[in-house]
Formats: structure tokens, C-alpha cells, sequence
């Protein structure tokens, strides 16, 4: 939570409004170190090699990332269901 509200403050303070938490949605993408959703190979393939050689900061850095890419649809939804139904497709 305090990579999201340094890093994402607005999207912090969103989800936290709507008490989504990360456990919620971020522990299938961590479990699967992002290989789940039928990821295009050559990017499952570069998030493993980045993953061998960051450890544990590549994870957060991808979890991060993939927030920021989604912030706009996030943002805009204020239903609990719904979003968690977004952070299913992410």
C-alpha cells in the first residue's frame, strides 16, 4: 500500500475509498509472477528475465505498472463488484 499512495495517490485513495485492497486483486499476479491472462509470450518472457534479475522489486515495479496502465478505467468505476471484476481482466 505505500508504493500505491507514493507512487498513486489518487488511485490510492480510490481504492481505499471502496475498500479494494491489493490481497483482493494483486495475489494472482503475484503467485503467477504475472503469467496469468494469456500474456503475449514475448512479454511473459521479458517480466521473467527482469524478475531473475531485480528479485522482489520486479514484482512490485510490475504491480505498479500495471495499475498505472488501468488508472483511467479504475478511476472511473465506483462500484465494488465492477472493479473487482476489472482487476479479474488485468
Amino acid at each position: 500500500l505505500y508504493l500505491m499512495k507514493k507512487h498513486y495517490e489518487k488511485l490510492y485513495f480510490h481504492l481505499k475509498e471502496i475498500e479494494i485492497y491489493p490481497s483482493l486483486y494483486s495475489m494472482n499476479w503475484f503467485l503467477t509472477l504475472f503469467f496469468c491472462n494469456n500474456r503475449i509470450p514475448d512479454t511473459v518472457i521479458r517480466i521473467f528475465d527482469i524478475y531473475l534479475f531485480d528479485k522482489e522489486k520486479a514484482i512490485y515495479r510490475f504491480g505498479l505498472a500495471m495499475l498505472k496502465a488501468n488508472e483511467e478505467k479504475i478511476l472511473s468505476t465506483k462500484e465494488y463488484d465492477k472493479l473487482l471484476y476489472i482487476f479479474k481482466g488485468i
